[in-house]
């Protein structure tokens, strides 16, 4: 009876498995993507941040946007976008380019 309960779980989880196994591999893929799209964003603005300790979070967005435009209201108009919803996507991730760049140099 023990023999027979361990091959049905056996077989019930490979087949979940199997049932599952593209969902997994694309929510792994998901997350591998946002992990190295904010690597990328923390690198570039710790590089700002080292050439420029001062560099606002406005003047590092537009950095990384690779805006002509002086101002993250004007360029933000320009995307159909708001001010704030630039800072709230960047901010997290400017503060921890600072952070890390205090701790690693």
């Amino acid at each position: 009876m023990n023999n027979y309960c361990a091959g049905i779980a056996f077989v019930g989880t490979y087949l979940l498995y199997s049932y599952y196994k593209s969902d997994i591999n694309i929510l792994q893929d998901l997350l591998v993507g946002k992990y190295k799209s904010k690597k990328i964003t923390i690198d570039f603005f710790r590089e700002l941040i080292n050439k420029n300790p001062d560099i606002t979070l406005d003047q590092a967005i537009l950095e990384f946007e690779n805006s002509e435009i002086d101002s993250l209201h004007e360029f933000a108009i320009s995307k159909n976008r708001t001010v704030e919803g630039y800072r709230k996507a960047y901010e997290n991730l400017f503060d921890l380019a600072k952070i890390s760049k205090d701790l690693f140099g």
